[in-house]
């Protein structure tokens, strides 16, 4: 893979009243594309990320992606 590019990435905040989930995180997301060099084909990611925070503590991160099909 080769020729990557980066959409700008996107950041957000929430807080979580109940369940699971509860607390304050923080969201960000971004696009990526790459070009394979072999088959000249062209795929892109988009990338995932909340974290968790708590009194400037970083409690939990998760990742994620999801292949976009053009």
């Amino acid at each position: 893979m080769n020729h990557l590019s980066f959409s700008e990435p996107k950041l957000t905040s929430i807080r979580v009243n109940r369940g699971i989930l509860k607390g304050d995180w923080t969201l960000v997301w971004t696009v990526f594309s790459a070009l394979d060099s072999k088959t000249l084909k062209s795929i892109s990611y988009e990338y995932h990320m909340a974290i968790k925070t708590e009194e400037n503590k970083i409690l939990e991160i998760q990742t994620w992606h999801q292949l976009d099909e053009d």
